[in-house]
Parts: structure tokens; sequence; C-alpha cells
């Protein structure tokens, strides 16, 4: 499974925003997602793609990377919510071609062709969507 675990140091994205296509399964969209503090904004969160599931939608795009930040669904923004409440949006979507807006993080040689590509065994594909809260302040939930 291609994902990020530890998303440390100051984490920032690219204003430019990716739109891509994307089909939701009855497998779901085939990533997983946290929930991150913004470094710009301290009461704030942001949504951060955390894996994939091998065989996926997400991979089979070959445009969605660990590390990626989900910025909007269709018509809606995720900038200011909840894990919980990205997950709703997530799961209402129903099946077929949905439009993801996405933003790249930014490199330490601010090089946008770098994607994180680390295995991480904790990501179980079988998971239905739910939150687990650590003590970190990070949330993981599979959004498969």
């Amino acid at each position: 499974t291609k994902s990020v675990e530890n998303v440390s140091g100051l984490a920032l994205w690219t204003n430019d925003v990716t739109y891509i296509t994307i089909e939701k399964t009855e497998r779901g969209f085939g990533f997983s997602i946290l929930d991150y503090q913004d470094p710009l904004d301290p009461d704030g969160t942001v949504i951060v793609i955390r894996g994939l599931i091998p065989g996926g939608s997400a991979e089979a795009t070959n445009q969605i990377f660990p590390g990626d930040r989900l910025v909007s669904v269709n018509d809606s923004l995720l900038h200011g919510l909840s894990l919980d409440e990205a997950v709703s949006i997530l799961k209402g979507i129903p099946l077929g071609f949905t439009k993801l807006g996405i933003c790249r993080p930014l490199s330490s040689s601010d090089n946008n062709d770098s994607s994180p590509e680390d295995p991480d065994p904790d990501v179980d594909e079988n998971d239905s969507l739910r939150s687990n809260s650590h003590s970190n302040s990070n949330t993981n939930s599979n959004a498969s």
C-alpha cells in the first residue's frame, strides 16, 4: 500500500488545485484520509490522502498520491471541516464519477514532481469508513 504515515514538520501544499475525475465503486474511492493541523491556521485542519488501496480507483488514476491535500469533492469545499465531516461527504457521494480537487505537497526543493511511496502495513484495505482518534491529534480514516 502506498502511504504517508508520519506527516511531520511544516507540511505545505501548492495553491494550485488539480481536478481529477475518479470513479466511486462498491469498494469506494480506493484511498484513506487523515486530518492534519493546518500549518497556516493553528485552529484549523486539512484533509490529506493517507494511503492508496492496491487495485482501487485512486491508484488506477495514477494522479492521486499519499500526501496530497484533498480540498474539494464535487462542489463541496473541505477547508476547515473535521475528518468526520469529510468522511460523511465522501460516503454520501453516489456510485459513479466524482471530481476531486487536490493540492500537491511542496517538496523541500520546491520540486512538485515527487510523490511519497512508502509502504504502510497499518492500512487495512477491508475496513469500511471509520475514524480512530490518536493522542497526537492526527486521526486516520479509510475512505474506501
